[in-house]
């Protein structure tokens, strides 16, 4: 009998960890002010919002490239109804002079304040 209890209590503390584990926050996720910014860009044609969301940027020694909306983009490609025109370390900017920025506005405060 006292097995039995001693196996049940074991059961619910086990059970009570493994709960526990799931609901803590991933370490590794950015914070929320990091979040991709996204720029609506309205069509005149249709009214169709297009939402182009800017998910990184890499720059070599050979070339510039650009992630948005998760297809690759270099200078000069077409996006939409827009082209590339530039790509820096942290904007893009297309030739409707649309600036798509890696970070928001409030990361870039926080940086310039120095914290």
């Amino acid at each position: 009998m006292l097995n039995k209890i001693v196996l049940t209590i074991i059961f619910y503390i086990t059970c009570c960890i493994s709960s526990a584990v799931y609901s803590l926050e991933d370490p590794t996720k950015p914070p929320s002010y990091l979040a991709k910014s996204t720029i609506n860009v309205e069509n005149t044609d249709n009214k169709k919002n297009i939402k182009y969301v800017l998910n990184a940027i890499k720059i070599s020694s050979e070339s510039r490239s650009a992630i948005i909306n998760g297809d690759k983009y270099v200078i000069g490609q077409t996006i939409g109804e827009n082209r590339v025109k530039s790509i820096s370390s942290t904007n893009v900017l297309l030739t409707s002079g649309t600036v798509l920025s890696l970070f928001d506005n409030k990361s870039n405060n926080i940086a310039k304040k120095g914290y």
